[in-house]
């Protein structure tokens, strides 16, 4: 992303009495989220207030094997604010943190000087209360695409039994959704499944 002009000139200053500041919101599912910043004070951004924290972010990593990279983040939960949530979420794989960076001396600036998207892809609590949380994003090639699967002798798991698309209207009450069994109920012509799949033309 390209820095504003303001970024541009504390970067190029010689000496400041303010600081670029690393702000980290961690989001769980359904849980107010946890805003934190490398700093030894509060700051407010947003309407927000970050609270301060010792943390450490390792760079990115890149490796001649073509593995996704990931980056460590640590810091020290005394006050426990985020290890009952790890414990929660079974590590809070795929929740979102944004790391963003602003400036002490422009926080009435509401657009970050620059944000990243990652997901918690693991998740590590010590003795001492130190989080260690494995940032990466998810790796595309192990990812479904399309999402859905075309199945010749078994509907969609979307369709319900007796439903508007299912159609049937007869006695029986259940259905495992195979084509063998439509056929049975005798309503092979609104099977959910896609029988045609390898074939030149439709079977019903």
């Amino acid at each position: 992303m390209t820095l504003p002009a303001s970024a541009l000139a504390e970067k190029n200053k010689i000496t400041s009495n303010q600081a670029f500041l690393i702000l980290v919101k961690i989001c769980y599912p359904n849980e107010d989220a946890v805003n934190i910043c490398l700093n030894n004070i509060q700051v407010v951004w947003n309407s927000i207030t970050w609270q301060p924290a010792a943390f450490a972010l390792s760079p990115i990593n890149e490796t001649k094997d073509g593995s996704i990279p990931s980056i460590p983040l640590a810091f020290i939960d005394p006050n426990r604010d985020i290890s009952p949530l790890i414990d929660k979420y079974g590590g809070g794989n795929g929740a979102d943190v944004w790391i963003y960076m602003v400036h002490s001396g422009h926080l009435e600036e509401t657009t970050p000087w620059s944000k990243r998207l990652f997901k918690i892809m693991g998740a590590h609590v010590d003795h001492a209360n130190k989080v260690t949380l494995t940032l990466s994003v998810p790796n595309l090639t192990l990812v479904r695409d399309p999402q859905d699967r075309y199945f010749k002798n078994h509907g969609r798991n979307t369709v319900k039994f007796k439903d508007s698309t299912c159609g049937y209207t007869g006695e029986e009450t259940t259905c495992n959704k195979t084509l063998a069994r439509c056929r049975e109920l005798g309503n092979s012509l609104r099977y959910c499944g896609f029988p045609g799949v390898g074939r030149k033309g439709f079977l019903a």
